[in-house]
C-alpha cells in the first residue's frame, strides 16, 4: 500500500515520529561524541598539562643541582607508579655527553616530529592518550642557562617528555553513560509514537465519524451501498460524496427525461 492511501492518522503520525526518531538518535550520537571530546580536553589540559609541568620542572631542578643521570632513574621510577612516563634526549646531548642507551632516543614517528618541530602533540592511540613535549633550550628556565651546559642555540630541542595516560576506563563509562541514553531515548520515542497515534487518532476522529455518517446516509437516502477500501479519511470522503453525487446527477436526468414525456400527454389530454 503506497503512502497516499494510508490512513491521514498515519500520513500526519509517521514524519512527526520520523522527525523525532531521528532527533533522539542524532541527540544520544552528539552527546557521546561530545562527552568523549570533553573528557579529552579535560585530560589534556588539567591532568597532561600538570603532569607535564611537574616532569620539566624536575628535569630542569635535576640539572641545576648535579647528578642528573641518577635522579632521573629514581624521579622516572617514582612517577611511573602514577602514570606512564619517559624522557628522551636528541643528539646535541650527545655532543656534550656521549651516546646514551637506545631506549632514551625517540623511537616513534610522532615522537620524532615533535622533537624535529619543537611544537608539543597530544594524540589519541587506541585508549591511551599519549602528550609528547619538547624539551627547549632557553637562556632562563628556572634562573638556570641552558646554553651555559649545552653546545646548543636559544630554541634548540634538547629532548621531549612522553606521558601516557590510558583512557580505557573513562571510555568504557561513557559507552555505559551512551547506552542509558539510548535506553531512555528508546523509551521517550515509544512513548512519543504512543502520545501522537493517541492525539491524531482523537482529532481525526470526528472525520472518520462523517465518513461513516455520510456511508449511512447515503445507503438510507438513495439505496446506495458504497463500499472503499480507501483508509485516507478525506480521500473516503470524497469516494462517498462523489458517488452520492453521481447517485442524485442520475436521478435528476431520470426525472427531467420522464418529466419530457410526461408533459406532452398531460398537454394533450388537457386539450381534449
Amino acid at each position: 500500500m503506497s503512502f497516499s492511501h494510508l490512513s491521514l492518522k498515519w500520513k500526519i503520525a509517521t514524519p512527526i515520529i520520523c522527525v523525532i526518531t531521528i532527533g533522539v538518535i542524532v541527540a544520544v550520537s552528539v552527546i557521546g561524541y561530545q562527552s568523549k571530546k570533553n573528557m579529552l580536553d579535560e585530560m589534556q589540559s588539567s591532568v597532561l598539562g600538570g603532569y607535564r609541568d611537574t616532569v620539566l620542572n624536575a628535569i630542569t631542578t635535576m640539572m641545576i643541582t648535579g647528578n642528573y643521570k641518577e635522579s632521573k632513574k629514581q624521579f622516572l621510577e617514582q612517577m611511573g607508579r602514577i602514570f606512564d612516563v619517559k624522557v628522551v634526549r636528541t643528539e646535541l646531548i650527545d655532543k656534550d655527553f656521549g651516546k646514551g642507551e637506545p631506549q632514551e632516543y625517540a623511537s616513534e614517528d610522532v615522537e620524532r616530529e615533535v622533537i624535529r618541530t619543537g611544537k608539543e602533540k597530544v594524540v589519541l592511540k587506541e585508549t591511551t592518550l599519549v602528550g609528547i613535549y619538547p624539551y627547549i633550550a632557553k637562556s632562563d628556565i628556572m634562573g638556570k642557562n641552558c646554553l651555559s651546559c649545552h653546545h646548543a642555540s636559544e630554541g634548540d630541542v634538547l629532548g621531549a617528555v612522553i606521558l601516557k595516560i590510558p583512557m580505557a576506563a573513562p571510555f568504557d563509562r561513557i559507552r555505559k553513560l551512551q547506552f542509558l541514553y539510548v535506553l531512555i531515548g528508546a523509551g521517550g520515542i515509544i512513548v512519543t509514537i504512543a502520545l501522537v497515534i493517541l492525539v491524531v487518532g482523537y482529532t481525526l476522529k470526528p472525520l472518520t465519524s462523517l465518513a461513516q455518517t455520510m456511508i449511512e446516509a447515503a445507503d438510507k437516502e438513495t439505496g446506495l451501498v458504497l463500499s472503499s477500501d480507501e483508509k485516507d479519511e478525506i480521500r473516503r470522503i470524497n469516494f462517498i460524496a462523489r458517488n452520492v453525487i453521481e447517485s442524485f446527477s442520475t436521478t435528476i436526468n431520470k426525472i427531467v427525461n420522464l418529466t419530457g414525456k410526461i408533459l406532452p400527454v398531460v398537454s394533450v389530454t388537457k386539450d381534449v
